[in-house]
């Protein structure tokens, strides 16, 4: 092994919630960092343990851009934590890993350790609308842009695609096409970024795996608005008044309301449209 071989892995705790990995590098086994990290690490009743890991030719280079990819999901930012499903996790690991390996001409077969995940494996359906429990009248079809997206904001987009499959099902070039007729894709995309973030962060605090098309519908709403009329938009929902007021917590932006027109050309507020 040279100065730059060496392993990414992901590390589970069980003591800590679910959705919560700890990612980084090393040039020893994974399972060596681990242990080392269990002993040098106060607080922590439990040891971590590895649920995947890939070696790869140049293994800082590999955790710069897998971090990258994964920032917006970093839980605090000086440490190497992530809030995504495994799944996820996995396939950005392997990508980039497998990246450089294709780059260096580095020949290993990846990932060398990975612990299996009853029901991990993602299918992605053709797109269909959901009922969608809220419906808007006399609304325009807004100007289409043909924005450009680059390689880092396409990587986001895919993760996007990969977290929401169960509850907004369509294919990549679908999502890609969505935000390219964005007239501002990377606000649209961070928009989005903290929708998934809110999801994943309340799916690992509360059980909603009955109501998750109702809550993902919640809080694609919680985007657009305030939290109070959202409450009162989804009054009607299976989802339990408590919980929902503390899932919509969990989304930390400001309201970005729709632009909408009139039949008669005059621009308002998305909320104003709302048809029982």
């Amino acid at each position: 092994m040279n100065d730059s071989d060496g392993y990414v892995y992901i590390l589970k705790n069980d003591a800590y919630q679910d959705n919560l990995f700890k990612i980084g590098f090393t040039k020893n086994m994974p399972e060596h960092r681990a242990k080392q990290l269990f002993n040098g690490v106060t607080g922590v009743p439990l040891p971590f343990d590895v649920v995947m890991a890939c070696k790869v030719g140049n293994y800082r280079e590999a955790e710069k851009n897998i971090h990258l990819r994964l920032k917006p999901y970093r839980v605090n930012h000086r440490r190497e934590f992530f809030e995504l499903p495994i799944e996820i996790c996995s396939k950005v690991v392997l990508d980039e890993c497998n990246k450089i390996n294709a780059r260096l001409n580095f020949n290993c077969i990846n990932p060398i350790i990975l612990v299996e995940k009853k029901e991990i494996a993602i299918e992605i359906e053709k797109y269909h609308e959901s009922n969608f429990l809220i419906s808007m009248k006399d609304i325009l079809m807004q100007e289409k842009y043909n924005s450009k997206l680059n390689s880092e904001q396409k990587d986001r987009i895919e993760i996007l695609m990969l977290v929401l499959a169960e509850v907004f099902p369509n294919d990549l070039v679908g999502w890609y096409d969505g935000f390219m007729k964005d007239h501002d894709p990377e606000k649209e995309i961070q928009i989005w970024e903290s929708l998934v973030k809110a999801f994943c962060k309340a799916k690992r605090y509360y059980e909603f795996n009955a109501y998750k098309q109702e809550v993902f519908n919640s809080l694609l709403l919680r985007t657009i608005n305030d939290k109070s009329f959202v409450m009162k938009a989804m009054a009607s929902s299976e989802v339990p008044h408590d919980l929902l007021s503390r899932i919509l917590d969990c989304y930390d932006l400001k309201p970005t309301p729709l632009v909408v027109i009139t039949a008669n050309g005059i621009k308002m507020d998305a909320r104003l449209h709302i048809h029982k």
